[in-house]
């Protein structure tokens, strides 16, 4: 529901928007990747496949939501610090592991 607003609504685009979508994606990923995952236990690949997806999905997530603390930080200590798109655009390329 979170995705559907920020992506409707165009202005909602502040850097706090973009971290809640990116976080509220890897979430909705995560547990569609469960749901779909929870009878694949057939074979022992696919059972490895779905529990290292599963694995780095919570892992983004987690890191997304360490991303969205700093950047709280970073509001509350550098109140007028105006030019926050690289700082947001870093925070979130490191939580995906690249």
């Amino acid at each position: 529901m979170t995705d559907i607003v920020l992506l409707y609504y165009r202005r909602v685009k502040s850097h706090h928007a973009v971290v809640l979508l990116n976080l509220c994606f890897m979430l909705i990923l995560g547990n569609v990747v469960f749901l779909v995952g929870l009878d694949r236990v057939e074979t022992e690949d696919i059972c490895t496949a779905v529990a290292v997806a599963l694995h780095y999905i919570w892992l983004t997530a987690f890191f997304i939501m360490l991303a969205d603390g700093i950047e709280f930080i970073l509001y509350v200590v550098y109140v007028f610090h105006v030019k926050r798109c690289m700082e947001t655009f870093l925070l979130i390329f490191t939580s995906y592991g690249k």
